[in-house]
């Protein structure tokens, strides 16, 4: 995996646990909401992590029948883990359903997140965001007191 996935891949990872933080401050006045949300982020993590490791791994000019055979086995394992992971936490933990599935889509929610911070940062939305360079300066080119002369 090249440096530039590597680090985007840690990003979401990274906003995925940033959102575990509310989680963990409700985990004692909301048990079953709170690690529900946990439980379903980590899994949602562990997920988003293997399916980078193995999509960085394919090689297109390898041929079409080793990347079919990389991506079925890759398919198989990581739902494999969720649907082994999801019965263990309903049975033994019996946490909160909604939030558990919530919890499964924090790979989603932090890619939505990552996105609308990089929209409003830098693509069309950042003129609302991002004010001028420096607005005091046009402010005052009209005499000191924010009114504008008017040009002859």
């Amino acid at each position: 995996m090249d440096l530039e996935n590597r680090k985007f891949v840690f990003l979401v990872l990274k906003i995925i646990l940033l959102t575990n933080i509310p989680a963990i401050v409700m985990l004692i006045p909301d048990f079953k909401n709170s690690i529900g949300w946990i439980t379903g982020s980590l899994a949602s993590g562990v997920n988003f992590w293997f399916m980078s490791q193995k999509t960085s791994g394919l090689d297109p000019g390898s041929g079409k029948k080793s990347i079919v055979v990389i991506m079925s086995k890759a398919f198989v394992l990581r739902y494999a883990f969720l649907a082994v992971w999801s019965v263990f936490v309903i049975l033994v933990i019996k946490p909160n359903m909604i939030a558990y599935c919530l919890g499964l889509f924090a790979a989603q929610f932090s890619l939505v997140i990552y996105h609308v911070y990089i929209l409003c940062t830098t693509g069309t939305l950042r003129k609302y965001f991002v004010g001028e360079e420096d607005t005091s300066e046009s402010n005052n080119r009209g005499g000191g007191n924010g009114e504008k002369e008017e040009e002859t």
